[in-house]
């Protein structure tokens, strides 16, 4: 598993808004903590590479990086996003682990409120 530079981007289809980032953190299996889904190619720092060759059905994609949830950090909270590539079926799998297995409305509000959202204009029609 590759550890991501912090000027990583990923990318989430849709909109990364508190209900769906809420809705979409699993339980990790490696650990007692949560993770939502993401894409992202290993030392890629572009959008437009990654949307192109990771392409997303959604109309909007949601896109952050690294270094940013990383800044959520506190003593009692541990954020973090990871290469998950080996776990998956897509070589550009990523994870952003997220301190518990439920995120609490303020934990997904400062997590959403870093993402970035923008029409998906890469997507064939």
């Amino acid at each position: 598993m590759k550890n991501f530079p912090n000027n990583q981007v990923v990318a989430r289809g849709g909109i990364s808004d508190i209900p769906r980032l809420k809705e979409h953190c699993k339980r990790d299996v490696r650990n007692d903590r949560g993770h939502i889904s993401a894409r992202s190619i290993y030392g890629n720092l572009d959008v437009d590479i990654l949307i192109k060759t990771v392409p997303f059905p959604h109309g909007q994609i949601s896109c952050v990086k690294v270094g940013e949830v990383r800044e959520l950090n506190n003593p009692t909270e541990l954020w973090d996003v990871i290469d998950d590539s080996k776990l998956h079926t897509s070589p550009y799998h990523a994870s952003i682990v997220c301190p518990d297995v439920e995120l609490s409305e303020k934990q997904a509000g400062e997590l959403s409120s870093l993402f970035i959202t923008f029409g998906n204009y890469w997507r064939s029609k």
